[in-house]
């Protein structure tokens, strides 16, 4: 594994993590829906309700796929167990990465723009000035990322399709 690839996974758990208790757990996947959900306060209806079962979804499969030992969490060491193969959870990341997308196109038109994007990102957890710096990499030259560019970035950061994803910008 590849240094990038190995502090992706961990700024991945730090992100899950979203309590911060250095277990990921149901709860966490509760606070960050709803995190997200308040960073787009004029989200659709429908896609609110699209990211709030992503989010469990997400879970669900994290849980059955890494929760080793039973207790209903996922260390730092069960996780870089389960997610070190690329793809493994790659369903659930594009359910997840569609419901983000999504959301962050609050009037349908195939588009988010940057206030949208980095209030989700810095809202997921990440990084606002990496968040930034991430949109202008997606945008080229728009105000503007397509809602399918960013799904498809944030479906190669999470399951490792792509080792040079543009999603590494917010790794350093």
């Amino acid at each position: 594994m590849s240094a990038q690839a190995d502090r992706r996974i961990g700024l991945f758990f730090e992100l899950l993590d979203v309590d911060r208790n250095g277990r990921i757990d149901v709860n966490d996947f509760a606070l960050l829906a709803e995190r997200l959900v308040k960073s787009v306060p004029d989200g659709r209806p429908e896609a609110r309700e699209a990211l709030v079962a992503a989010c469990r979804s997400f879970w669900t499969a994290l849980a059955a796929e890494s929760d080793a030992d039973g207790d209903a969490t996922v260390t730092v060491d069960e996780f870089r167990a389960s997610v070190s193969s690329p793809g493994r959870f790659a369903e659930v990341v594009e359910e997840y990465a569609d419901a983000v997308a999504g959301y962050g196109d609050p009037d349908g038109d195939g588009l988010v723009t940057r206030v949208d994007f980095v209030a989700m990102t810095a809202a997921a957890g990440f990084d606002r000035g990496k968040s930034g710096e991430l949109f202008d990499v997606l945008s080229a030259s728009s105000d503007r990322v397509p809602r399918e560019v960013w799904y498809e970035c944030i479906r190669d950061y999470y399951t490792g399709a792509r080792e040079n994803t543009p999603g590494n910008v917010v790794v350093g």
